[in-house]
């Protein structure tokens, strides 16, 4: 079998003294061809300036004149890239030395799957799962699969509904196939975004444990923020109302109005509920963005919405929905689920 290259994209924004660490973890893989490109959005902090000092001849830097987001970043890496695949690395997680070899190992043995998606564990609880990927919830949450349970669970590899944007490996063709990564995001839910356009394509997503990633789980964004929330939530409702067919986002209208009662009721707890105001206001100037991206996914798809729904979670867990109200929620949302979701 031959070797493959692999691209592997690193997106910087002051990422500090841990960029060093995740861009050796990508230099010292035990896979022979690698290239490594670090897309920086204008750090300030000098972390770029340490990779150009000790890693510059084994690296390709892009150097933005502004922060352009997230999203853009990755589109800039992805046209830059010449591997058959392309590994998307956040600048706060470490790859174990042979990540990369079992990944591709698993994508040579298994071609009807395009993604792939290795165990994440915590940097600080290395026994500790962050993510083994991510189910989308039919309200639009991205749900971190398995996170809290102990790493040596989940070792059978097997197909899920989502990758988890901290690390995960993609087929080159699939990437130009589902198209770029919607810019318009800036940050958060990009990852649950191509997931559910590459289900929508019919691409198919596979776990493969012995793959391991190291997380430092919220070291680029921090602690919770207006800007946070108003991006995910934002960005979570312009996956619902452009990604389902007019039917289902008719008949899913009742569970989606009670996430936004219990999403507008744990805001208004912690006294940021202005951002989830603030979100709905981006929305309606975003109105025609949103019939555009609409008509092209809509126009591109290739699998209907009852497909996607029987491999959508129900669950709530790993969300930020907590509260005296979310028993009550949860509740009406399995019996819904059970007089309509089971039924479609």
């Amino acid at each position: 079998m031959k070797c493959p290259l692999v691209s592997i994209i690193i997106v910087n924004y002051n990422g500090g003294s841990f960029l060093r660490k995740c861009v050796d973890s990508a230099i010292k893989q035990t896979h022979r061809k690698t290239e490594v490109l670090i897309i920086d959005n204008h750090s300030t902090d000098g972390s770029l300036e340490q990779i150009v000092h000790e890693h510059g001849s084994h690296v390709r830097i892009v150097r933005n004149r502004s922060n352009r987001g997230y999203p853009s970043a990755l589109n800039t890496g992805v046209a830059m890239c010449h591997g058959k695949y392309v590994v998307f690395l956040n600048n706060d997680a470490l790859l174990h030395r042979t990540a990369v070899d079992d990944l591709v190992r698993e994508a040579c043995a298994c071609p009807s799957f395009d993604f792939f998606q290795p165990k994440i564990l915590l940097v600080d609880a290395p026994d500790v799962i962050n993510s083994t990927g991510i189910s989308i919830h039919y309200c639009g949450f991205g749900v971190l699969r398995d996170a809290g349970k102990s790493a040596s669970n989940c070792n059978t590899p097997q197909e899920i509904s989502g990758v988890h944007g901290a690390c995960f490996m993609a087929r080159s063709e699939a990437l130009r196939d589902i198209g770029p990564f919607d810019e318009v995001f800036f940050s958060f839910y990009e990852d649950t975004d191509l997931s559910w356009r590459a289900l929508l394509k019919g691409m198919r997503i596979l776990y493969v444990p012995p793959a391991r990633v190291y997380h430092k789980w919220g070291q680029s964004w921090g602690t919770l923020s207006s800007a946070k929330i108003r991006l995910a939530e934002r960005n979570r409702l312009i996956l619902l109302f452009t990604n389902y067919e007019p039917g289902t986002l008719l008949a899913l209208s009742f569970p989606i109005i009670c996430a936004e009662i219990a999403m507008l009721g744990w805001l208004s707890k912690r006294r940021i509920v202005h951002a989830k105001i603030m979100a709905y206001a981006d929305l309606i100037c975003l109105r025609e963005y949103l019939f555009v991206r609409r008509l092209m996914i809509q126009s591109t798809r290739r699998v209907g919405d009852l497909v996607l729904l029987g491999r959508f979670t129900t669950q709530l867990n790993q969300t930020r929905l907590t509260g005296p109200w979310i028993s009550p929620l949860r509740s009406l949302l399995r019996l819904f689920e059970f007089l309509v979701v089971d039924r479609l």
